[in-house]
């Protein structure tokens, strides 16, 4: 069973302008340095929270079918759509469900997740490793529809990485850069999944 994004976003919750004015930078000449603080902070808020920020495909690689009638998405928060529920059959041929006669898919719900049509079963699958694979799409379509918290969060984190471009603070003591300042804000956005 594993996890992956399969395509990333193109865009960002943020821009690099909104970094630089947080920061008080008024010049262009950290602006490569500053797009990939976004970039990481952006990655560490994910993280955090399980959750895709800006929209990304994502696949879901199983061995073997859950037990119940519905699947959970990881990361899939908001889900927006799934493109495909594959499988290899128990004879070994590649086989797709069908969406709505096969399976549903819950959009509304966090996080999103597909479960079966009524009167359904999960199809026998081959007995080997990674024979199932649910490719789907999720996070905010536009920066303007992510929560204020997580932009803040971001931000803040970004001019933490300005204000701080060592692994540690110095001043009266020496302490660890604190990478976890602040992480209470996203606690409202953040999922545990279990897969």
């Amino acid at each position: 069973m594993s996890h992956v994004v399969s395509t990333a976003p193109t865009i960002w919750p943020v821009t690099v302008q909104e970094c630089k004015d947080m920061a008080g930078i008024e010049h262009t000449a950290l602006d490569t340095v500053i797009e990939r603080m976004l970039h990481t902070a952006t990655e560490e808020a994910e993280n955090y929270m399980e959750r895709q920020i800006m929209t990304a495909t994502h696949k879901l690689i199983l061995d073997a079918w859950p037990p119940g009638d519905r699947i959970e998405l990881p990361w899939a928060a908001p889900l927006q759509s799934v493109t495909s529920v594959a499988y290899t059959d128990s004879s070994g041929d590649a086989q797709t469900l069908t969406a709505s006669t096969d399976y549903n898919v819950d959009t509304d719900g966090e996080p999103g997740k597909i479960s079966l049509a009524y009167g359904k079963t999960w199809p026998s699958v081959y007995g080997e490793p990674d024979v199932i694979t649910i490719t789907y799409v999720c996070g905010w379509t536009a920066a303007t529809s992510v929560p204020d918290p997580i932009v803040i969060w971001i931000l803040r984190r970004v001019a933490t990485l300005i204000e701080h471009r060592e692994e540690f603070v110095t001043g009266t003591t020496i302490s660890d850069l604190p990478y976890h300042a602040g992480l209470g804000i996203l606690d409202r956005y953040r999922f545990i999944t279990i897969i």
